[in-house]
């Protein structure tokens, strides 16, 4: 069961990081841009882009 959900949540973390760098290509915005728009730690934002951490609602919120 544990296997299960860690993969579960291994497809989550790069399905978001996938997604951030997406449509931060799109709409020509780079992490330093997200840092000071949005106030968010530069150690955040990078393990978002990077994939190993997802970020909690509010901040999905701010990014959207």
């Amino acid at each position: 069961m544990l296997y299960w959900i860690s993969k579960l949540s291994e497809n989550a973390l790069k399905i978001f990081s996938k997604n951030l760098n997406y449509y931060m290509t799109v709409k020509g915005k780079t992490q330093t841009d997200i840092i000071n728009d949005l106030d968010i730690n530069k150690s955040a934002i990078s393990s978002w882009c990077n994939g190993t951490r997802l970020p909690r609602m509010n901040k999905v919120q701010l990014l959207a």
